[in-house]
């Protein structure tokens, strides 16, 4: 990790990203936010006390102590993909069970003109069974706003209330025990022309199949996620053979299954893109072989 460098970013559909100093999200794209993302814990809101990003700039790492409770805030802005995903996790580092309650506060620059749940539906003030978050319609230039905030499956889904058609309130209710870790991961991106016919799309774009697709989690914190069933590859499966090899390797050396090669750079470094070589020579128990690259 190298110190934070919070300039703003601008992601794939042109969607501005200016994320602060504490993981909130001040404007966003044509006053899309008034703070967006605010994080506070037991009352109390966040603010980091270390302020860190991974060295290829992709993801902040703030972490401080808030409501007796170490908090690390993980927001890896995805330009490819034009979406946030965020991580908040919960260090209880002392000697008594801590009952959480963390609050996840929004507000847009103006009021939206509708508020849809992830399949489509008219908000009612209440995730239903299968939904995974909630959509904001724009009346005007601001963009619409995806919040993507829990599994239909998770044993930890938020109260959501909305004032105003401007202001979303996520509230998680959590249990960390002494020397644990829990986390919650949520998604957030900005869109244009989104309604009731797109919703469910858009949603699919990231979340399908009952699994977040490509959430980029740190192996250490993958068993952590409460508002998602976690596994090696998304939420949870039992895969066998060939797969549970793969997938195992995957997990090990903390790289999400994609379209791109990876090349592992210690226990941060990430770099995605195409490896090229004339072969490879590998040697194990049973031998040396030269292996065509391709293969």
């Amino acid at each position: 990790l190298v110190p934070a460098n919070f300039s703003q970013k601008t992601d794939s559909m042109g969607f501005r990203w200016d994320v602060n100093q504490s993981g909130a999200v001040n404007d966003g794209s044509n006053d899309c936010f008034d703070g967006g993302l605010v994080l506070s814990v037991g009352g109390n809101q966040f603010g980091a006390q270390n302020r860190m990003m991974t060295f290829d700039g992709r993801e902040y790492v703030l972490s401080g102590t808030t409501a007796g409770v170490k908090v690390t805030r993980r927001i890896l802005v995805d330009l490819k993909r034009a979406v946030a995903r965020y991580i908040e996790a919960f260090e209880n580092t002392g000697n008594a069970t801590a009952q959480l309650t963390v609050v996840i506060r929004s507000q847009l620059g103006g009021s939206c003109a509708q508020v849809l749940t992830s399949a489509g539906a008219v908000f009612q003030g209440k995730l239903g069974a299968k939904d995974v978050g909630i959509l904001t319609v724009s009346s005007g230039n601001r963009p619409c706003v995806m919040f993507l905030v829990a599994g239909p499956r998770s044993k930890v889904r938020p109260v959501v209330a909305v004032k105003g058609g401007r202001t979303f309130i996520f509230t998680y209710f959590i249990t960390v025990k002494p020397g644990k870790t829990v986390s919650l991961v949520h998604l957030v991106a900005q869109r244009k022309g989104i309604g009731a016919a797109t919703a469910a799309e858009l949603f699919k774009g990231f979340f399908r199949g009952r699994r977040l697709l490509t959430p980029e989690i740190p192996r250490h914190l993958r068993r952590t996620v409460a508002n998602f069933r976690m596994g090696p590859g998304g939420e949870r499966g039992e895969p066998c053979g060939g797969l549970k090899v793969v997938l195992d390797l995957a997990e090990q050396m903390d790289v999400e299954r994609g379209t791109s090669d990876v090349l592992v750079i210690g226990e941060e470094g990430r770099l995605k893109g195409t490896a090229t070589c004339g072969g490879l020579a590998v040697e194990t128990a049973y031998g040396r072989a030269t292996l065509d690259f391709k293969e």
